[in-house]
């Protein structure tokens, strides 16, 4: 009868444990996000003089560390856009964008 207590308690300490470092991870994730649509809002803001919603995003995976947001011009749902953001070494960085024929960038 103890062994069968042991193994569930260790069964039980592990299924704790797994579900604090999930917890972290999540946590970690939606810091990464709000970076991340912060970078975007702001690039969108100062370099194309737009205001922009963020819609979405979609990590990659980890060897890469960017998460691809999407979005569109505030007021305009048909100019949608998507960009990557870059988040290793603890800076924020756009890498690559795409958007919609009908937005114009400045280039």
């Amino acid at each position: 009868m103890k062994k069968c207590d042991i193994r569930l308690f260790i069964i039980l300490t592990l299924i704790l444990l797994g579900g604090c470092s999930m917890n972290n991870k999540t946590n970690e994730e939606k810091e990464i996000v709000a970076k991340a649509e912060e970078v975007t809002i702001k690039y969108f803001k100062e370099r194309e003089e737009l205001d922009v919603v963020i819609t979405g995003h979609e990590f990659s995976p980890n060897d890469f560390q960017t998460v691809f947001i999407d979005g569109h011009v505030k007021g305009d749902k048909s100019k949608t856009f998507g960009v990557g953001v870059e988040y290793g070494g603890g800076e924020y960085n756009i890498s690559s964008r795409s958007y919609s024929k009908n937005l114009k960038l400045k280039e």
